[in-house]
């Protein structure tokens, strides 16, 4: 019963952060590595904790276009 809660805790908190993400577009153009193994963006992120362009699983906006 505690690994469904967890799992469906983890599935949420990605949810949340997608959302995040697709509401700020611009944070796309910030240097990551993408869950495909590339190198997306072409700004240095800001100096900002805690701020950056892709989800802790490895999701960013620019692979929702690409088609993952």
């Amino acid at each position: 019963m505690l690994a469904r809660v967890r799992a469906f805790n983890a599935d949420q908190v990605e949810l949340w952060e997608r959302w995040l993400l697709a509401s700020r577009p611009w944070e796309e153009e910030w240097l990551h590595w993408g869950s495909d193994g590339a190198l997306h963006g072409s700004l240095p992120p800001p100096e900002a904790p805690g701020r950056r362009s892709i989800t802790a699983g490895g999701w960013c906006p620019g692979l929702r276009i690409r088609g993952s």
